[in-house]
């Protein structure tokens, strides 16, 4: 993993699709390897995957097969938003784009906490909604709001304390819907809260050190929110946790 990170933070630092045409071919290979080295593995996950829920190896519970299917289609979803990155990246003088469609973005928010419950209970962490019953639609890339939520939840997860609290909210407002994921974790220095959606740019904490991750999935929250014209903040204290909110307009059909 390490290698492919260090081929996508080095075609980020020399400018992507902006860099000489030589150097912009080379990174485009180094790309088509990097997507070689991230599908061929999921394709072989997803394969497994499919064949325990499909009972090949032995009978399964209603709840377990649940769960089989959740992974599956986050597999799934996690190709798409592959392919859709990768294509990007590679297309000369492109602009980011999305695919609108009409979706519950209520929906989507109880099936990301279905998802991400198991991980939340192994870490003695309880995950709340405060999600309206009725159904909210919004137009949107449905796998790309699906990435925003799905990264804000798993970080209030993973940087919270044992014990912890994770809550998700969703709020309709006239022309828009605002998503709000707040924890009871470590919190951000007041330094770093202007930086943290920056490409891989991750809080120097001694608590945090050995946590793994990138600095790449708040940056890509990000640009995904400015694709749907939305907006993105962040509050938060030491030791005392962290609030995101997403603010989306709801019919982002142009």
């Amino acid at each position: 993993m390490g290698s492919i990170l260090e081929k996508i933070n080095r075609f980020y630092r020399l400018g992507g699709v902006r860099s000489t045409a030589m150097e912009n071919e080379r990174l485009k290979d180094e790309i088509s390897n990097v997507s070689h080295e991230l599908k061929a593995p999921l394709a072989t996950i997803t394969e497994a995957l499919s064949l325990l829920s499909e009972g090949s190896l032995g009978a399964l519970s209603e709840k377990q097969k649940k769960f089989l299917d959740l992974s599956i289609q986050n597999a799934r979803r996690l190709n798409r938003l592959i392919n859709g990155l990768l294509d990007s990246a590679c297309r000369e003088n492109s602009k980011p784009s999305i695919k609108r469609s009409l979706f519950s973005i209520t929906d989507t928010a109880r099936t990301i906490m279905d998802s991400l419950d198991m991980i939340a209970k192994n870490k003695g962490i309880a995950l709340e909604g405060v999600i309206p019953d009725k159904k909210i639609e919004i137009w949107g890339d449905p796998d790309k709001l699906n990435q925003v939520i799905s990264n804000l939840v798993h970080n209030a997860i993973k940087y919270n304390r044992p014990t912890g609290k994770v809550q998700v909210s969703l709020e309709e407002r006239d022309n828009s819907v605002n998503i709000s994921v707040s924890d009871t974790g470590m919190g951000i220095p007041k330094d770093d809260l202007g930086k943290v959606f920056d490409r891989f740019y991750r809080v120097k904490r001694s608590d945090t050190a050995a946590i793994p991750g990138t600095g790449l999935g708040l940056s890509i929250v990000k640009d995904i929110v400015n694709m749907h014209k939305g907006a993105i903040s962040v509050e938060s204290e030491i030791n005392s946790g962290s609030k995101f909110t997403v603010a989306l307009p709801k019919n982002l059909r142009k």
